[in-house]
């Protein structure tokens, strides 16, 4: 659910263990049992820290009935490291992020009711060695907390849903320091409806983004729901707000995941329960769609779209890699990756050798040359026995940074690039925040890209728009400190 962000250089060893793998093949499975054989543990949230260690968070259930926070970190090669429990004041599952300095956030409930929207929020943040640093329980006794994000300093981003007024529930998300203070806390109203909030991630320029449904209580018709907040630091303002309906005799839309492309945009995915053509019997589908950081659709991926691919079940979660690529899980135990054009790339399928034994995935993440899944294994012969259960697969390995310009080789790399493979195209050998034109053979300006402080300019084959570009021959021009440097480049399906 949440997105990669590589903060140092991963050793080559963390790559060499997939070596000969292919992406979306499975490395490594763990499942967890809590003490009690027959207890429900589950997991349903993870995310890598800087040297490539997974965190998953979840919940399981001791002996007596109780169930407790669970988080867990484990190496390249599936070895627990450290194993984090509560004490007894967290109640539901644990859903984890980790920040600059590798401690992992934690988000819960606290055990006060037996009503879910009266129990309150915890929060608490582990040390990278797995010691817990704080805890705190939030202030306001009404909201209800379903996701977290951290932004670039610590901050937590929380969204869920909290009582109105009105007697219904309006989408909520609030923002706390690095040490849970809360700083603002605001609403969003779809009017006749019960709002909530789902996944939240942080964008630049102070936006956080917010997915979730929209439940109309009376006609129990269901919306996917897009929110943009503006962080102004003491205060939050609605940016843009955008609601996705299907037209069918029972739809029942929802939002479910949500995550932030390299270049800003916006990768969500959910689940429609409509009829494709309308009028015929309702199913559940996959829903994949690409946003502009303004909220403007680039690509929607339904059982409508030509050549989709779509499955039937639900798209729980979706993270998006270091090469751009978008990473999509859920039901039936499936993991999709597409292209930043929204092409399917590969799909996998995971089946046990037992048929008796069920497999849900409810988070997916993205680290370096890894796709970490976590969910819960089901043991159907035995009611109200569900394991923890986490899988690595194979993910995508950056190529080597290209030659720089000079060299006496070519600057772009790969060559020939396929727009549809999900992979970036790279430009070599700039001056940091120069600008680099991508021009068809005609002189028509395609795109301007600017190079990073690496000096390397990325180009996904796509527009100004956001669409793909057709296959040819294309010209770039940069300028350098010493001169303007002009070449060719081969673009292929």
């Amino acid at each position: 659910m949440k997105r990669w962000r590589a903060r140092v250089v991963v050793a080559a060893w963390l790559w060499a263990a997939a070596a000969g793998a292919t992406e979306g093949d499975p490395l490594w499975t763990r499942i967890y049992n809590g003490s009690d054989s027959y207890s429900l543990d589950d997991g349903i949230s993870a995310a890598f820290d800087s040297a490539g260690n997974l965190i998953v968070g979840g919940s399981v259930q001791e002996l007596g009935g109780n169930y407790s926070v669970w988080v867990r970190k484990y190496d390249a090669t599936g070895s627990p490291l450290w194993t984090f429990t509560g004490d007894g004041s967290q109640f539901d599952w644990a859903h984890v992020a980790v920040d600059s300095a590798d401690r992992v956030q934690v988000l819960s409930r606290a055990t006060l009711t037996t009503t879910y929207y009266a129990d309150r929020i915890w929060l608490g943040r582990i040390s990278a060695a797995g010691a817990l640093l704080w805890s705190t329980i939030y202030a306001d006794p009404n909201p209800v907390a379903d996701e977290l994000a951290l932004d670039a300093a610590g901050n937590i981003f929380l969204t869920g849903s909290v009582a109105a007024q009105s007697g219904w529930r309006d989408l909520w998300v609030a923002k706390l320091d690095a040490v849970g203070v809360p700083l603002w806390a605001t609403t969003f109203d779809n009017p006749g409806a019960h709002d909530e909030g789902k996944d939240v991630v942080v964008g630049t320029g102070g936006r956080v983004y917010v997915i979730g449904t929209a439940n109309y209580k009376f006609t129990f018709v269901r919306d996917i729901l897009l929110t943009c907040f503006d962080d102004l630091g003491g205060s939050v303002a609605l940016s843009w707000s955008r609601t996705v309906n299907y037209p069918s005799y029972y739809p029942k839309e929802e939002g479910n995941g949500l995550a932030l492309a390299p270049d800003g945009s916006l990768v969500a995915c959910g689940t429609l329960n409509a009829s494709f053509p309308p009028g015929g019997s309702g199913v559940e589908y996959w829903w994949l769609a690409r946003y502009g950081p303004d909220g403007r659709p680039v690509w929607i991926r339904d059982p409508a779209t030509a050549g989709s691919a779509n499955l039937i079940g639900k798209a729980r979660a979706v993270a998006v890699d270091s090469e751009g690529g978008i990473l999509v899980t859920g039901d039936p135990q499936t993991v999709r990756r597409y292209s930043s054009a929204g092409e399917l790339i590969w799909s996998r399928s995971y089946p046990g050798a037992d048929p008796n034994i069920w497999y849900y995935a409810y988070a997916i993440a993205a680290g370096p040359g890894r796709i970490a899944v976590a969910g819960e294994q089901d043991n159907c012969l035995t009611p109200e026995c569900t394991n923890v259960w986490v899988m690595m697969l194979a993910g995508a390995v950056p190529p080597p940074a290209p030659p720089a310009i000079g060299s006496g080789r070519a600057p772009v790399y790969p060559q020939p690039y396929s727009a549809s493979s999900g992979a970036p195209l790279r430009f070599g050998g700039l001056r940091p925040d120069s600008v680099l034109g991508v021009y068809t053979l005609a002189g028509e300006r395609v795109v301007s890209l600017t190079a990073d402080a690496a000096g390397i300019a990325i180009w996904r084959g796509e527009n100004r728009d956001g669409t793909r570009v057709a296959p040819g021959v294309y010209l770039y021009r940069a300028v350098t400190p010493v001169k303007a440097v002009v070449g060719k480049f081969v673009v292929t399906r």
